[in-house]
C-alpha cells in the first residue's frame, strides 16, 4: 500500500507540474516561474511529503522517514489537504481532462491511499505528545505562505490572504485551522491507541 500511495503521489505531482508549466508557457511565462508558483501550494508540498514518506516506507521501512511519527505527521497533513479542499475549495475548481486527473490524484486519491496505508502500518506507539507532529507542518506552511506573499504579493489560498481579509477574518481563519488540525491529530492518536488496545498491543 505504501508503494501505491507513493506512485500515485509522484505521478500526480509530475502531471500537475507539467500542466502548470504548459499553462505558464501559454501566457509567455518561464518554466522557472511555473515551478516557483508550484511550490507555493500546500497541496503540492504536502504531496511531496507523502511521496517521500511512502517511498521510504516501501523501500526502507526502518528509515527515520518511515517512523511512526513521520507517518503520523504525513497522514494528518494530507488529510488536512483533502478536507480543506472539499470544504473550502472544491466548488471553485471546474476542471476536466488531465487537470481533473491531477486534481483528484493530489486531493482525493493520495489522502485515501495514505490513510489506508497508515491504518495497516500503525503500531500503537503514538502518544498524546505526538500531536505536535501533526500540527508542525501546517504551522510551517503558514509562516512560509506569509513570507512568500510579503515577497511577491501572491497567496495560494484566499482564506490565508491578509491583504484581502480583515484582521478579524484572518485571525478567525487561523484559529479555525489550528483547532481543526489539532483536533484531527488528536483523533488519530486516539484511533491508534484504541486500535492498539483492541488488538492487545502494549500502549
Amino acid at each position: 500500500m505504501a508503494a501505491i500511495a507513493a506512485l500515485v503521489a509522484w505521478l500526480g505531482l509530475a502531471l500537475q507540474l507539467l500542466l502548470l508549466i504548459g499553462q505558464f508557457a501559454d501566457t509567455g511565462q518561464s518554466a522557472a516561474a511555473a515551478i516557483w508558483r508550484y511550490v507555493g501550494f500546500f497541496t503540492i508540498l504536502t504531496n511531496i511529503f507523502i511521496a517521500v514518506v511512502a517511498s521510504a516506507a516501501a523501500l526502507t521501512p526502518y528509515h527515520r522517514l518511515a517512523s511512526a511519527q513521520m507517518r503520523f505527521s504525513a497522514l494528518v497533513t494530507i488529510l488536512l489537504v483533502g478536507i480543506t479542499f472539499s470544504l473550502a475549495l472544491r466548488h471553485l475548481a471546474q476542471l476536466n481532462g488531465w487537470d481533473a486527473i491531477a486534481n483528484h490524484a493530489l486531493h482525493d486519491a493520495t489522502p485515501l491511499l495514505f490513510l489506508f496505508f497508515w491504518l495497516v502500518a500503525r503500531d500503537g506507539t503514538l502518544g498524546w505528545r505526538d500531536i505536535v507532529w501533526g500540527v508542525v507542518p501546517g504551522f510551517l506552511y503558514f509562516l512560509y505562505a506569509l513570507a512568500r506573499g510579503a515577497y511577491d504579493g501572491w497567496y495560494a489560498y484566499y482564506f490565508l490572504n491578509p491583504v484581502t481579509l480583515t484582521l478579524p477574518e484572518f485571525l478567525r481563519n487561523i484559529v479555525l485551522l489550528l483547532i481543526g488540525i489539532s483536533g484531527l491529530a488528536a483523533l488519530f492518536v486516539a484511533i491508534d491507541k484504541g486500535l492498539a488496545r483492541w488488538q492487545g498491543q502494549p500502549i
